[in-house]
């Protein structure tokens, strides 16, 4: 494998004894052949220091290069749950600015290319992304297997994975952003990737910085 990731999709569970939905946690890897494989679902529906370890602990197994988290549920509780399990392991928030629907589609397109393996057979999952449509999720709880999976192959396989999304746009006189989003009602249909290729990286820092003003 050239890179392996854990991806976690967190939630709000104290464990068995409640109602919560699960912690997705699934595995996944990037072959030389430029195919993405599923190699392991670990989801599971612990305590958060049960969790954190199940996380790890897979990490370590498949020699994973990090753990990327969903930020949206619990803010810092995810890394600051991985990190009281072990302090040393590579981690990546990630922030869910679209929705469930939006963010699976790049990934249906890769398993429409047959460019996705699933290294096992992986009951639960299938089942929750069979039940993934253009509506919406339509199977019951949450689709939290479903999400960590979008998670692990959207850091592996698609280079717009958000971590704290830029706002595309310009600058007026007054030094103000004046954003918008591409593809929206302001008619600019330039591909997202090709304004952001368009500038440097400390472009883009700055405008994450003064949109957060």
């Amino acid at each position: 494998m050239v890179r392996v990731v854990v991806a976690v999709d967190p939630s709000g569970t104290r464990g068995q004894e409640d109602g919560g939905d699960s912690i997705g946690i699934v595995v996944a890897g990037k072959g030389s052949d430029g195919l993405g494989y599923v190699l392991a679902d670990r989801t599971c529906k612990l305590s958060p220091d049960g969790w954190g370890r199940v996380a790890v602990n897979a990490y370590r197994e498949f020699k994973a290069d990090r753990i990327v988290a969903e930020r949206n549920f619990g803010g810092a509780m995810c890394e600051h749950v991985i990190r009281t399990v072990d302090p040393n392991v590579p981690y990546r928030e990630v922030t869910a600015s679209r929705g469930k629907v939006q963010r699976a589609e790049p990934i249906a397109a890769l398993y429409e290319q047959n460019r996705i393996r699933h290294v096992g057979l992986f009951t639960e999952l299938e089942d929750q992304m069979a039940a993934m449509t253009g509506d919406g999720y339509s199977g019951d709880g949450s689709p939290d297997r479903c999400d960590a999976l979008v998670w692990a192959l959207s850091e592996l396989m698609v280079s717009s994975v958000e971590q704290t999304p830029p706002r595309f746009g310009y600058y007026g006189s007054t030094g103000n952003f004046n954003g918008y989003w591409l593809n929206a009602s302001s008619g600019n249909n330039t591909p997202e990737a090709a304004v952001y290729d368009g500038s440097p990286a400390s472009f883009w820092r700055m405008v994450g910085d003064l949109s957060s003003e």
